[in-house]
């Protein structure tokens, strides 16, 4: 009897824990831009960037997700070197300022070619970004 209940548990655990993690979209196999998938991500998921040049600008509005290039997964460096954030000339590459917090995150990315990063109060937690360096 105590293990019924012990497995209930377990797996009232394991769901919570699972629906806390949120789902991951994948750019560009689930939708073909990074803001598309911003868009359609709710609390907690994960919008997962393979290597590429995206001609856009990205703002997070004001979702407590992640955004992040492969070097999530892997580690690798060379997945923030070959993740770029390329928008027109003119725009600021990421916007950051409808009031996201530190569940907000934009990690393993170079941005170049923008006007700056609008950040206001944006903490990109264990972002290794390059901010719009000049291409």
């Amino acid at each position: 009897m105590n293990f019924v209940r012990y497995k209930s548990v377990g797996f009232f655990v394991f769901v919570t824990m699972m629906s806390a993690l949120g789902a991951t979209i994948r750019v560009p196999t689930d939708y073909s831009s990074i803001q598309a998938a911003i868009v359609a991500a709710t609390t907690n998921d994960l919008v997962l960037v393979s290597p590429g040049v995206y001609n856009e600008a990205i703002d997070l509005s004001g979702k407590a997700i992640t955004v992040a290039s492969q070097f999530w997964e892997t580690g690798n460096p060379t997945n923030v070197l070959t993740t770029i954030i390329s928008p027109s000339a003119g725009l600021s590459g990421v916007t950051a300022s409808s009031g996201e917090g530190t569940n907000s995150r934009l990690i393993g990315f170079t941005i170049t070619g923008c006007s700056g990063l609008t950040q206001q109060p944006f903490t990109a937690t264990r972002d290794r970004s390059r901010s719009c360096n000049a291409a």
